[in-house]
């Protein structure tokens, strides 16, 4: 059996792709303990619009790093360190929702279209990031053979971790949160037919 911190509710909700209008996995947020071990990022970092990104502020990109002797810990802002398109999943015009979830039922905005004013992030041609700030508190060595494994994967408690961001499993050298099939409800990028080309955050196939 899969070994949890979390109820088995709250595992089913975030393995299966479960939407409602809270954020989603919101249960594997764990408490921060100690915030003076995390690192900080200067303040315009959760301000940094899409428009005024470049080359020069690194694309919007805010990621910085503490080590102890156990852990790292990580604060970032969720923004990648690149240039990033704007993005409609399924195209300007068209809504958010893949087919298998509106015929789910689990489609949470059927009446947004992409390229309308949504709000934050929302474009005339499509959506932006949003700059989010990113707490990641990760132990510097894993190990899979520990007697209690195979465990959850959204579970940061089970291996003593922290995070703010529930569906994360980890996050990469600039500080982009990676995220689990949760992201994708559930299936592979194919099964979805959602295009991977919004380059925000990794969501393994």
């Amino acid at each position: 059996a899969v070994v949890s911190t979390q109820s088995t509710g709250a595992m089913v909700k975030c393995h299966t792709g479960y939407r409602d209008l809270h954020p989603r996995c919101h249960e594997y947020r764990t408490k921060i303990a100690d915030y003076s071990k995390y690192p900080d990022i200067p303040h315009n970092c959760t301000t940094v619009s899409w428009e005024y990104a470049n080359e020069t502020n690194n694309w919007g990109n805010c990621f910085s790093m503490n080590k102890d002797e156990e852990f790292r810990y990580i604060t970032a802002n969720n923004v990648p360190d690149f240039y990033m398109n704007l993005y409609c999943p399924i195209g300007v015009g068209f809504g958010y929702c893949s087919k298998q979830e509106i015929d789910q039922g689990s489609c949470m905005f059927p009446n947004l279209t992409c390229g309308e004013d949504n709000g934050p992030g929302s474009m005339k041609y499509g959506d932006v990031w949003v700059p989010f700030k990113g707490l990641y508190k990760i132990p510097l060595k894993g190990n899979p053979t520990r007697g209690d494994r195979p465990g959850d994967m959204y579970d940061a408690k089970s291996v003593g971790g922290e995070k703010n961001i529930g569906p994360s499993t980890g996050v990469a050298i600039n500080g982009i949160g990676i995220q689990g099939p949760n992201d994708a409800g559930d299936v592979s990028i194919d099964e979805s037919g959602i295009q991977l080309t919004c380059g925000g955050h990794v969501t393994p196939p």
